[in-house]
């Protein structure tokens, strides 16, 4: 109880003063000490009057050298210039236009969770207060309400809804009549596009005060008893998935989650609520919920070049064989970090919400640097002879790739040699060995006709680990978002949700298996910076340089 009666302790600007994290406070102030805190801040005003006041009313005596001199001076002047800041968003002219107000409204609630406050639903009617099932609260793909009965027995919720108020979501998250783990998955994935985390946790605790009616029954009959259980029950069993399946959970939620437990959950349900309380635990500890990737049999010997120690070492001095290793290691680490939270909304494509999704701009970001560097690597050579060496080491590097599964970097490559500059290199590409034609077999594999059906029919007949060709995932989750309206009769499409919920299922199933694979971090640091490479500008007019329109083989070096 104490870690939650402090309203400074939750602030951000307090942990930011001391210059600790939220996880090395260990106790939160008496309430004597707030008091004399108060009080001490009232005193640097001149207002003795309002420290009389307080003195008179709680029996403590305002005492100078307790806590020491500006504490709550420091703590309060910080907190109340951030207040200021919100109450100035606050206050909108009447001719300002809606996008304007909406930017002051997201202001206001961002000012305000770093103070600690939170927004309750506006206009909420609780969730046990909701109408029964009616084409205005919910929609199935079912033509009539006796087919949508029938139908529950055949089918799990996730794939005959299409639409539903929030309340109604909430209502089958926990329905008493069937638990369907792939709808709580889904909606616990896409809850983000549409509300916020403490409005779920809000309509949770709803749904676990069961109304008065209810609990009356209960006394007198024992089917009702059980079937208030199962409602609770459903909710705690909700919540702890949740924890488990947010790796950002929000701490503050974490805690008012904590306390519930305590205070609610305990008596009733002791042994569930010990469970609740060391998921909990384990995730302030920050402990992952992922297994440590276990191999079978030792990684292949690491390839080390020669001059690896030396600060002139760069990717030139890998052979073949652990250059794909080491782009794959990289690009399937970076991989592994994207989350479905990041993913969701498609704000990945927007350049103002790059800091957002920062591990999906990362991955992209990257994958344009090798692109551009295999490029120059293969236009900066002078002569002939070099061009071609350098275009067979990559066609090799790209033969590893695919004994990888590394597809994301195939597709690098592929973009490589599609560009202008690369492309118009015909005498180069004539000097070619016959590495040539079996990358032409690989690259049938990523390229974009029909829709990439022949991706998605290989990969689907290999097993992980693999690197995925990201971006056609971040495609189709684009085209979901674009191509399906948010709602549908002022309802939330949860159609929308479940073609998004499945694409990313997909996309995390390649997350799970790692590479037995080992670093050599030197090479990853390279990786990890930016790699030398020209603009597309400045290699055409390179590659022009190097093969003249309409040239011959014999004036060329």
């Amino acid at each position: 109880m104490l870690d939650r009666i402090d309203p400074v302790q939750r602030s951000i600007t307090f942990s930011k003063i001391y210059g600790s994290t939220k996880n090395e406070i260990t106790h939160a102030l008496s309430k004597d000490d707030i008091l004399q805190l108060i009080m001490q801040y009232f005193n640097s005003l001149g207002r003795r009057d309002i420290i009389s006041y307080i003195e008179e009313n709680s029996s403590q005596l305002y005492c100078i050298p307790r806590l020491g001199e500006n504490r709550l001076l420091k703590i309060l002047n910080t907190n109340l210039s951030e207040t200021e800041k919100i109450w100035d968003q606050i206050i909108i002219n009447k001719n300002e236009n809606k996008q304007d107000i909406q930017k002051k409204i997201e202001k206001v609630e961002y000012l305000s969770k770093d103070l600690g406050l939170r927004f309750k639903i506006q206009n909420d009617v609780n969730v046990w207060d909701e109408p029964k099932d009616n084409p205005n609260n919910i929609l199935f793909y079912c033509e009539t309400f006796k087919e949508q009965k029938d139908s529950y027995k055949q089918k799990q919720f996730l794939d005959i809804l299409i639409a539903a108020n929030f309340n109604k979501l909430i209502e089958r998250l926990t329905w008493e009549v069937s638990t369907d783990q792939d709808y709580i998955k889904a909606f616990l994935m896409t809850y983000h596009s549409f509300t916020k985390a403490e409005h779920v946790f809000e309509k949770l605790i709803q749904r676990y005060h069961l109304p008065p009616k209810l609990i009356q029954n209960s006394f007198n009959n024992k089917d009702a008893r059980k079937k208030n259980s199962l409602f609770q029950l459903r909710v705690l069993t909700v919540l702890n998935t949740w924890i488990k399946s947010d790796e950002e959970f929000d701490p503050m939620i974490l805690s008012d989650l904590a306390a519930f437990v305590d205070n609610q959950v305990y008596s009733s349900y002791p042994t569930f609520a010990k469970k609740i309380q060391q998921t909990i635990i384990n995730k302030k500890k920050r402990i992952t919920l992922r297994s440590e990737a276990v191999f079978k049999t030792n990684p292949p010997e690491i390839r080390i070049p020669k001059n690896l120690f030396s600060h002139k070492v760069t990717l030139d001095n890998l052979d073949e064989i652990e250059f794909a290793r080491q782009l794959t290691i990289f690009f399937h680490e970076n991989f592994k970090k994207i989350r479905p939270k990041d993913l969701i909304s498609g704000a990945w494509n927007k350049v103002n919400n790059q800091s957002k999704e920062k591990n999906v701009f990362k991955i992209l970001q990257k994958f344009n640097q090798i692109e551009r560097y295999f490029a120059t690597q293969i236009v900066m050579p002078k002569l002939l002879k070099n061009r071609v060496a350098v275009l067979n080491r990559i066609l090799k590097i790209n033969e590893q790739l695919y004994q990888l599964n590394n597809f994301y970097s195939i597709a690098s490559i592929y973009y490589a040699l599609s560009s202008t500059s690369v492309k118009r290199l015909k005498i180069t590409k004539s000097e070619l060995s016959k590495n040539l034609n079996s990358n032409e077999n690989i690259f049938e594999i990523i390229k974009e006709s029909n829709n990439y059906s022949k991706y998605h029919q290989y990969i689907s007949t290999i097993q992980p680990p693999i690197v995925p060709h990201i971006k056609i995932y971040l495609k189709d989750l684009k085209q979901i978002v674009k191509k399906n309206s948010d709602t549908i009769n002022g309802l939330i499409n949860f159609s929308k949700r479940r073609l998004i919920f499945r694409k990313i299922e997909q996309f995390c199933y390649y997350q799970q298996e790692s590479y037995n694979l080992l670093k050599i971090h030197q090479i990853q640091k390279i990786l990890n910076q930016n790699l030398p490479a020209k603009s597309d500008e400045k290699l055409f007019y390179i590659s022009l340089k190097r093969e003249p329109r309409n040239s011959k083989k014999s004036e060329i070096l």
